[in-house]
């Protein structure tokens, strides 16, 4: 799949190297700051220097300003690079078409076609966005906030060693559901389009013929099809947040648990442990 879309997206792969190296670079502004609020609350306000206070939190904003510019670059940089990757993609496609023997025209329905230059060449350029994005940001997200939760704390880091198979099994097995489902609901979209474009071409002959009560029962059925297949999928995907939010919430308690004992023995400080929340819930 890469080596056949990968020169589509060559032409844009300044912008694409530029939008990743952001979406890192924001992602590692994002998690220093939690160091830096661990120690305006360990040294700061236990020994109630107002100044230091201000320091570490002018350098927090500041931190936070160089993240958010990160975040747009990487915003800008994304769009440009899967506009681009989208209206190549278009173009070798429809010129593909066109020389489409009559074997492949005969194979290839006309609804199914549209579906391929339009809703199919969207989700691949929205793919490569939130790919330069997500599939960046989040593995430096994961092994860096794992990495300084190690560093404040390895024992209270072994509650991760649990929780993190446990959401990989979880979203590993959605993700499976919901391939299936995803490819189920393609053919009902081409379906649909396919009964659409027949009643929209022959429709002087719907007419003649007073056909018009089977169109709207076979667009009627196709249509339903559709949205039973939509609801299904859509279903599984917005499970995958309340699972998460089951596990992130279930992953705080153990943390403030264990966590509190530790503060209450001198051995953990409190900014540490409240930075520790903060990357718990990143990763």
């Amino acid at each position: 799949m890469l080596k056949k879309l990968g020169p589509y997206a060559r032409p844009y792969s300044k912008w694409i190297v530029l939008g990743v190296a952001c979406s890192a670079a924001e992602a590692i502004f994002e998690l220093l700051i939690p160091l830096v609020m661990a120690d305006i609350v360990n040294i700061g306000i236990e020994t109630a220097d107002q100044n230091y206070i201000l320091r570490k939190g002018a350098l927090m904003a500041g931190m936070a300003l160089v993240s958010l510019c990160f975040g747009l670059g990487s915003a800008a940089f994304s769009s440009i690079a899967g506009q681009g990757f989208g209206a190549e993609l278009r173009r070798a496609e429809y010129e593909h078409i066109q020389d489409f023997a009559f074997s492949n025209i005969e194979k290839f329905s006309t609804a199914s076609l549209v579906t391929r230059l339009t809703n199919d060449v969207n989700n691949m350029q929205m793919t490569l966005m939130m790919g330069m994005r997500l599939l960046v940001r989040a593995p430096v997200m994961l092994v860096v906030a794992v990495a300084v939760s190690c560093y404040l704390n390895a024992r209270l880091a072994l509650i991760l060693a649990v929780i993190i198979p446990l959401m990989m099994l979880v979203i590993g097995y959605l993700m499976k559901t919901c391939t299936k489902l995803y490819k189920t609901l393609q053919t009902k979209i081409d379906a649909l389009n396919n009964t659409l474009q027949e009643n929209l071409v022959a429709i002087r002959v719907v007419k003649a013929f007073v056909r018009e009560d089977h169109e709207r029962g076979k667009f009627a059925k196709r249509n339903g099809d559709l949205k039973e297949s939509s609801m299904r999928a859509f279903g599984m995907v917005v499970i995958n947040m309340p699972v998460m939010m089951l596990v992130v919430y279930s992953t705080i308690i153990a943390v403030m648990w264990f966590g509190g004992k530790m503060v209450y023995a001198g051995t953990l400080p409190v900014g540490d442990l409240t930075a520790f929340f903060t990357y718990i819930t990143q990763i």
